[in-house]
């Protein structure tokens, strides 16, 4: 009886650890895609960061907190390569990533 037990715990261990293998070659194959994905719009994107000092509304109380948040760098993006492949495209949205 022991044994019949011993041997229905290795199969639903084997079970698992080949699912979560499955889930693993997922994740890595989402996240090539991702980043080939990610290549494509950087080679279509011009981006260049608008000299330091210019800002298209500055407040004119330089007190407020807000000032400190606006401060960080604008960005002029050319989005017309990748309004060429979707012409849906309105905009573009830059994310500030932490690699760790």
């Amino acid at each position: 009886m022991k044994k019949f037990l011993y041997i229905g715990l290795i199969i639903i261990a084997l079970g698992i650890l080949i699912y979560n293998g499955y889930l693993a070659a997922g994740w890595f194959m989402d996240k090539k895609e991702n980043e080939e994905e990610l290549s494509d719009i950087e080679q279509e994107v011009n981006i260049e960061e608008v000299p330091e000092g210019e800002n298209i509304n500055p407040p004119e109380d330089k007190s407020n907190d807000y000032w400190d948040y606006i401060k960080m760098p604008l960005m002029d993006v050319d989005i017309s390569g990748l309004q060429a492949i979707n012409s849906d495209t309105i905009g573009f949205l830059s994310v500030n990533r932490n690699k760790h």
